[in-house]
């Protein structure tokens, strides 16, 4: 989908703070096969058009985002069907993967993993 030259997978991190970010980026940033694109979520809108405009592999979301409502997962979903969306609970160390797959995340590679298999 949003693979770039050199076979790099694109991945968009979306948080509330950006110091969530900074540790995502410095885990991911170590991989010379993904390309980490950050925000930090002002709203449903400007994410769907960060979404569109940047046509990543994964998106990674924190689930505080989803469970204040802020964020519309089957919008997102619905519109961007291609997309592996993995919904990170950063205070229980886990992920889920939007096909409701649950993987426990307990080193860096584990997420990686993640992101690499779709």
């Amino acid at each position: 989908m949003g693979q770039t030259g050199c076979g790099l997978k694109k991945v968009l991190v979306v948080v509330s703070e950006s110091v969530v970010i900074e540790g995502i980026e410095s885990i991911l940033s170590r991989e010379s096969d993904l390309l980490v694109l950050s925000t930090v979520y002002v709203d449903q809108d400007a994410l769907y058009h960060k979404v569109k405009e940047h046509k990543p592999d994964a998106v990674i979301i924190e689930r505080s985002l989803l469970f204040s409502g802020q964020i519309n997962l089957l919008t997102l979903l619905t519109s961007c069907q291609k997309i592996r969306i993995l919904v990170l609970n950063v205070r229980d160390n886990d992920v889920n993967i939007y096909d409701h797959n649950e993987t426990p995340i307990s080193h860096s590679r584990d997420l990686i993993s993640s992101i690499r298999t779709f």
